[in-house]
């Protein structure tokens, strides 16, 4: 006798992968493990683990690519038979945008610096959706609070005059951040 379909399949895009968990099927047939596929843009299905050859009701999923939306089959096995399949919603890999680029910093007032960049040259696969900067403490190497850029620029005052900061600037896509782009500079104002 095949076993039942799991139930209850979630999952979740990661950085070139996605996050499965489900219910065991209900029924007195034993299980062995699982079958997992995985639907691309393409339309076909294939197969991502053949056995898991556990009973864990959960897995990631690796190789998939950022920015595409896959679709996962989940079926129990037992001895040798693979039973019916519990299907989840088509979801989104994501993973964490490059870097902001090219740096450029304009010093409009005595005490004051803005900071301007490019966005990064990578997404992580969705679209960029803010940028979030710090700047240290005069001579410190001790951030302050992340602020909310306005576009593609950070505004700093109250600097003081022969001082050295650094700042720092985030790009977000919605599902991670980028690594930090470091700006650094004396205040010769």
């Amino acid at each position: 006798l095949p076993p039942a379909a799991p139930t209850g399949l979630t999952a979740s895009g990661a950085d070139k992968s996605a996050k499965l968990s489900w219910r065991a099927p209900l029924g007195s047939v034993p299980i062995t493990g699982y079958q997992i596929e995985v639907r691309g843009p393409d339309g076909r299905w294939r197969t991502a683990v053949d056995d898991t050859r556990s009973v864990a009701t959960a897995a990631n999923i690796a190789g998939l690519t950022n920015g595409l939306r896959y679709t996962f089959r989940v079926s129990a096995r037992n001895e040798s038979i693979v039973g019916a399949a519990a299907q989840s919603e088509s979801v989104l890999v994501v993973g964490a945008p490059t870097r902001p680029t090219s740096p450029v910093l304009r010093f409009p007032a005595t005490h004051k610096v803005v900071l301007q960049w490019k966005p990064p040259s990578a997404t992580g696969g969705a679209p960029i959706t803010g940028y979030i900067c710090r700047i240290t403490g005069p001579n410190s190497t001790r951030f302050g609070k992340w602020q909310k850029a306005t576009g593609r620029n950070c505004t700093f005052g109250g600097l003081k005059k022969g001082a050295k900061y650094k700042i720092e600037v985030v790009a977000r896509n919605g599902a991670a951040d980028s690594a930090p782009l470091p700006v650094s500079f004396g205040q010769a104002r």
